[in-house]
């Protein structure tokens, strides 16, 4: 037997339908990693990510919580200098800007100078949250390639 429904179940349901067909995006690599700059403050760097969204609809990315290592030593954390979109149903390349906020101080960039001339093994880890709609999702994230110049 069906039963009459008001307007805010029926959203409420549909709302639901449409998160039971959620799949998850994927990293499938890093094409490059490059050094937009550096200050006493940190790092600038600009990531380029192939992803693929197999949904239906776009997905935004923001609030990373992403623990930034170079060549095993960590250095400090990342902020996403603007909220990405991954657009639905397909491979993109995103271009990721984003800073790195450093720990360590004045002393720890003049130290990472002298690194950037041996091609140095820039990694991240952590988390980012992505949104669809009203759904949202904290993902795993864990990214690795050469910092070049």
């Amino acid at each position: 037997m069906l039963r009459r429904c008001g307007p805010p179940a029926l959203i409420l349901w549909l709302a639901l339908a449409g998160c039971g067909t959620y799949r998850e995006i994927t990293i499938d690599g890093v094409e490059a990693v490059h050094l937009a700059g550096m200050d006493a403050n940190g790092l600038s760097v600009r990531a380029e990510v192939k992803v693929t969204n197999p949904n239906g609809y776009r997905i935004r990315v923001s609030e990373p919580e992403l623990d930034l290592f170079l060549n095993d030593t960590r250095i400090g954390t990342a902020v996403l200098d603007t909220a990405l979109v991954v657009p639905a149903r397909g491979t993109t390349l995103l271009r990721v800007p984003f800073h790195a906020r450093m720990e360590g101080g004045p002393l720890l960039v003049m130290g990472l100078g002298a690194l950037l001339g041996d091609r140095p093994l820039l990694r991240a880890e952590g988390t980012v949250r992505a949104r669809a709609g009203l759904v949202r999702k904290r993902i795993p994230i864990r990214l690795e390639a050469p910092l070049q110049p």
